[in-house]
This record gives C-alpha cells, sequence and structure tokens, in this order.
C-alpha cells in the first residue's frame, strides 16, 4: 500500500507502510551490555517503509534540469531501489550490494533527476546524506553516510530504463553499533569503520525486455 498526498503541485507526502512476519529473540543486544526480550515469533508487525516530503519544483525554470526532485524523509538511497527498478525482478532475488549490507530504505535527504539536451536525457543523477541504519534497524551510531549514483545514456532516453546506460555508485559511510563496542574489531561492525560500497553496470532495455 502507498499513500500519497499533494497539497500543492510542487510537494508530494508518501507513507508507505509494510507488513511483516516477526521473528523474536530472548535477549536482543544493543550495544555491550543493554538488551530487551522479545517474544514476538510468529506475529504480524507493522513498521513505516517510507516516510518522505518530496519537492519537484526546485528546477522548473532551468529547462536542462526540469524534472528533479529533493527528498528528506525515509526515503529509497540512490542505487538499490533504482536497480530493483531496472531488474524487475525483487520477488525473486536480492540485487548485490542489497543481499549483502545495503538496505533500500534510510532516513536522509537527496537530490535527484535527469539531465536533458533537447527532448533526450543523457545523464541522470542521484546524491544524498543518510544515517548509518535502515528502516528495519536501529541508528546506534551519531555518523552519517554519503551516497551519489550516475547514469549515462550515451545516444539518449526517454527515461532511465531507456536504451544503453552506463551506471556508477558511490557509498562512504560507517558501522552501525552503539558507542561502547565501536573498538571492536570486528569487520564493518565497529563504529570507526570506514565503510565503502561501489558498483559499476553496463544496461541494455528495449521495450519487451
Amino acid at each position: 500500500l502507498n499513500f500519497f498526498f499533494f497539497p500543492t503541485k510542487d510537494w508530494t507526502l508518501r507513507i508507505t507502510p509494510n507488513m511483516y512476519k516477526t521473528i523474536g529473540s530472548s535477549n536482543i543486544k544493543i550495544g555491550q551490555t543493554t538488551g530487551f526480550g522479545s517474544n514476538l515469533d510468529g506475529n504480524l508487525g507493522v513498521r513505516i517503509k517510507y516516510a518522505s516530503l518530496v519537492y519537484s519544483g526546485l528546477w522548473d525554470h532551468v529547462p536542462m534540469l526540469k524534472g528533479g526532485t529533493v527528498s528528506l524523509g525515509e526515503i529509497p538511497n540512490p542505487l538499490v531501489d533504482w536497480e530493483e527498478q531496472l531488474y524487475g525482478f525483487r520477488y525473486v532475488n536480492l540485487t548485490p550490494w542489497n543481499f549483502l549490507s545495503l538496505s533500500s530504505t534510510q532516513v536522509g535527504v537527496s537530490m535527484q533527476g535527469p539531465v536533458k539536451f533537447g527532448d533526450k536525457m543523457y545523464f541522470d543523477y542521484d546524491i544524498g546524506a543518510f544515517d548509518n541504519a535502515s528502516f528495519h534497524a536501529f541508528e546506534q551510531t551519531d555518523t552519517k553516510q554519503f551516497m551519489v549514483r550516475g547514469s549515462v545514456y550515451p545516444f539518449g532516453a526517454n527515461w532511465r530504463y531507456d536504451g544503453l546506460g552506463i551506471t556508477g555508485f558511490y557509498n562512504y559511510g560507517y558501522g552501525n553499533t552503539a558507542p561502547d563496542t565501536a573498538d571492536i574489531p570486528t569487520t564493518l561492525k565497529g563504529g570507526n569503520a570506514h565503510i565503502q560500497r561501489i558498483a559499476a553496470l553496463v544496461h541494455y532495455t528495449a521495450y519487451n525486455w
């Protein structure tokens, strides 16, 4: 379910709930000394997948950038949602970085949109800053992470999944763990861990494949 509210032509509010089957544990640990019990096994839970405010009027007077938006709240990061739509089979398996460690949804602010010359789009961008948690994880640090995706369409495209495209993604962030575990030498987990994710894709989309 997606709920949209359009107070003006330039602003959009989106709320997307997510129902899931819960899995509990006798003691969920946060940091080294804090924990809480859980008896949720098998119950249906509801959480918020997306809760965002989007402004679409920033570049209305710049023809080359018209269509760009600014998003704030619990929003898709620049790669995972874009790649899922390109792939089209999210119900079969996760996309690579989503499978390894990167959630599709995080709290932050981002800017995205096309760069056009005439009627064709030749570049599509998405850049943002986000916290280190996700829509289904606690935020345990005070650090933030940076992400950017750029897609080049050498022959022009009518939209961002049209024809030949070359896409690059870069993410710089930190581990999401409580301060009292920041110095524990566990790969990618400590708050002092510096994490970089990189993706590069060449993709071609036709009318029927």
